[in-house]
Order: C-alpha cells, then sequence, then structure tokens
C-alpha cells in the first residue's frame, strides 16, 4: 500500500487468475488471463462508535476510509444490477457490492450518510417483523443478555456449558458463541422459550424492546430515495433449514408484503439468516426462485466467478480496522479467486 505496488496487485486480479484442479492446488501452467470479470460482494452489520466487544461494529471512521477507497477504485453496483449484469455477462471490471443484513438502526445514521456523500450504491436486507415495531431479533436478546449479565458463571441452561466462567471477556465471548450454536438448532418457539431460560440463568431481563436499535420504515423510505435498495431477510430471522417448507414460504411472503406494502414494491433480492450453508437447504432456494426472487446470498466466504450459482452467492470482507491491510486483501481475495480447471 506504501510502495503504490497495490496498484499492480489490482490490474493482476482483474487481469489474470490462478489455476487450480478440483482440490484448489496450484495445477501448470498455474495463471491464465481472466476472460470474464468475477463479482465481490461485502457484508456489514452495524456501523458505530460503541466499541460493543460481544456485537463488534465497524467503527464510523474506518467505514468512511473504505467507502473512500471503493468509490476510488472500484466499480460499485446495486445488488439487482450487478446479479442481472453477471447473467448477461455484461458485468464491469472490478465490481463490487455492498449490503448490510438484518436492518439496524445505525445504517442510517452513520452508514447512509456516508454512501450518499459519495453516491455509492448499496443493499440493506431487512428482518421486517423488527423494522418500526420496537422489537429486537433474537440474537440481539442474546447479545444483550450477556452484556448485561452480572453472573459469575452460567449455570442450568445446558451441560455443554454448565458452570463455565463468565469473568474475562474471551470467556464471555466463547460461552455466548456456545449457546448461540445451540439456538440455532432450534425451531423458533423452543428458541424463544431457551432465551428466556438463559436470561433467568443469567440473572437479567430478557430485552424484546428497543425502539432504538433498528431501522423504521421512515429510515428505510427515506434511504430508498437515494441509492440504497432493500432485499428480504425473512420477517423474524429464523435458521431456514430448521423450518418447515410451509413457514419458509410464510416468513418469505410476510415480508416481501411488509416491504411492497411500505416501499411500493416486492424485494428482488434475498439473504439467507445467518447464511452459511447448514442455514438452508435446496427446498429453501427452491422456494426462493418460485417466489420470483432473482438471487440469494449467503455468509460463505470468497469471490463470485462466472457460472455461480445466483442463489448461494458468496460474500465477505477483510475484517481488519486498518485500512491499507483491508484496500490489500480485497485485490488479493480478488486475484486468488478461481473456478476449478
Amino acid at each position: 500500500y506504501v510502495s503504490g505496488a497495490l496498484g499492480i496487485l489490482r490490474w493482476c486480479a482483474k487481469s489474470i487468475m490462478p489455476v487450480q484442479d478440483q482440490w484448489q492446488r496450484a495445477k501448470f501452467p498455474f495463471i491464465k488471463a481472466r476472460k470474464a470479470p468475477n463479482l465481490q460482494i461485502l457484508t456489514y452489520h452495524r456501523v458505530n462508535d460503541e466499541h460493543d466487544f460481544l456485537f463488534p461494529a465497524t467503527p464510523i471512521r474506518v467505514f468512511e476510509e473504505q467507502m473512500v477507497h471503493l468509490a476510488k477504485r472500484y466499480h460499485v453496483c446495486a445488488l439487482e444490477e450487478a446479479v442481472d449484469r453477471f447473467e448477461k455477462k455484461d458485468l464491469p471490471p472490478n465490481a463490487l457490492v455492498i449490503t448490510f443484513d438484518d436492518g439496524y438502526r445505525d445504517n442510517y445514521l452513520h452508514a447512509f450518510p456516508v454512501v450518499r456523500n459519495l453516491s455509492l450504491p448499496m443493499t440493506i436486507f431487512l428482518a421486517t417483523d423488527v423494522i418500526g415495531t420496537g422489537r429486537t431479533l433474537w440474537h440481539d436478546r442474546v447479545f444483550s443478555a450477556f452484556r448485561e449479565t452480572k453472573a459469575p458463571d452460567l449455570t442450568g441452561f445446558d451441560p455443554s456449558v454448565e458452570r463455565v466462567r463468565l469473568g474475562s471477556l474471551p470467556q464471555r465471548i466463547l460461552v455466548m458463541e456456545k449457546v448461540l450454536a445451540i439456538l440455532r438448532q432450534l425451531d423458533e418457539a423452543e428458541r424463544n422459550q431457551r432465551i428466556s431460560v438463559l436470561c433467568r440463568c443469567l440473572a437479567v431481563e430478557e430485552r424484546r424492546v428497543d425502539h432504538n436499535l433498528m431501522l423504521s420504515w421512515d429510515d428505510v423510505r427515506l434511504m430508498s430515495r437515494d441509492h440504497v435498495s432493500f432485499g428480504s431477510h425473512t420477517a423474524s430471522h429464523p435458521i431456514l433449514a430448521r423450518v418447515s417448507a410451509e413457514e419458509t414460504e410464510a416468513q418469505l411472503v410476510r415480508s416481501c408484503e411488509a416491504i411492497r406494502q411500505h416501499l411500493g414494491q416486492r424485494p428482488m433480492t434475498f439473504a439467507y439468516p445467518n447464511g452459511t450453508k447448514a442455514d438452508f437447504n435446496n427446498v429453501t432456494k427452491q422456494t426462493l426462485k418460485r417466489l420470483g426472487f432473482k438471487c440469494a446470498v449467503t455468509t460463505e466466504f470468497g469471490i463470485n466467478e462466472p457460472g455461480a450459482d445466483m442463489f448461494e452467492l458468496k460474500r465477505g470482507r477483510p475484517w481488519e480496522d486498518h485500512f491499507p491491510t483491508f484496500a490489500f486483501k480485497l485485490s488479493w481475495y480478488r486475484l486468488m479467486s478461481s473456478r476449478a480447471a
């Protein structure tokens, strides 16, 4: 970054790609000319300076630095446009999409002014049951419980975390991640019941309402007039692989209807809650296609090469707040992306 060699790396990422076998091992002649651009999708959740170590956000200054870099060096597209051009093989070099999941209000307060000033499009995936209602998502109730508890350990919730100490931040994060993993395996009714049990075990009040946490529909409407598009993230953020086909469809229809009612058009893009391969299945994908969605994004890390499944699009970003590292890794990941040859 300091030497200026990053420009060479960006050129290489645009022009060549590695040759790999099906096991992603280097294969002779090792590099080849890139015949078509690939698509990089960045994912964010929150932008603020609250320094919440249990649910880290991108600091405002860091986000602004990153967006200025993207505006100068990349062709930033709205997701729906990028997918259309990807399928038509009309994608520009260095194509990149900015996305946010869930619909936190700091997206409007802190991220939106930055992208608006730079005329950058972005896509926000809304979990519509919590937009404009004051209600919170299930994982935010978990974050809140671990943030507020004064309990020395977690006793009575599950044998796998029985009496594990909560004294240090690493211990608290470790226990919280184990609890989240347990809760993701449950259906919505049982998950809500277990979160109530968790709060009792941690001796904290269960916070189902926070009027300042999530976007309002007024926020959504204001952003929709200025380079921001909105996709569905279901209604209540269930893990779709854990619910029936009927419940999956009900979640999607309810979410789409809420967005259509407030914005005048239904969403065509979707983000899987949690988003790993374990969190959706072929039934989920077929339901999305039948309901007319154009694409769905995951949280599987990677770059999307020509021929990618439009309903398993990869996302990710360098998590470092150090800007030169962020800039370097964006180009490095794009350069090293390939399909087995």
